[in-house]
């Protein structure tokens, strides 16, 4: 390519379909980036390039699509590209990519320690409570609480 080196771009977003000003962001970006990138775009559902095209205003026609349905999928996908775009609000996806960017439109509250250990109990109770089939009506009550 006349020594220009292309780049593969990842532009993760699970919120294609609302076209919010957060998908506006990442459309924008990856319209800006297809002329000189490969540019994919991640997320759940194909993209609707005219609906997008007529909504935000942005152009993603030449842009490729690829199914990720949560931070996980999307963690894994990165490691595929040289570039990670990350624009989905309360994101947890981790970067493995060999850039990475994260776009904060909303930036959420960071997780308190106790939230952590609540949490980490929570999916433990969950794990010991589907042991068993059934349960006496009190400990179907706590499962039912986390």
């Amino acid at each position: 390519m006349g020594g220009v080196q292309v780049s593969n771009v990842a532009i993760y977003n699970l919120y294609w379909s609302t076209y919010g000003g957060g998908e506006q962001v990442s459309a924008a970006i990856a319209e800006v980036l297809k002329s000189t990138h490969r540019v994919t775009l991640l997320g759940p559902e194909p993209i609707d390039f005219e609906a997008t095209r007529t909504r935000l205003g942005v152009d993603l026609s030449g842009c490729e699509w690829r199914k990720v349905v949560d931070d996980g999928e999307a963690s894994e996908a990165s490691a595929d590209f040289d570039v990670f775009v990350n624009g989905t609000y309360l994101s947890r996806a981790r970067n493995l990519a060999r850039t990475g960017l994260y776009y904060v439109h909303f930036p959420g509250l960071p997780v308190t320690p106790r939230q952590r250990v609540v949490r980490t109990v929570a999916r433990s109770g969950v794990g010991v409570l589907s042991i068993a089939p059934r349960l006496p009506g009190p400990l179907a009550g706590v499962k039912r609480g986390l």
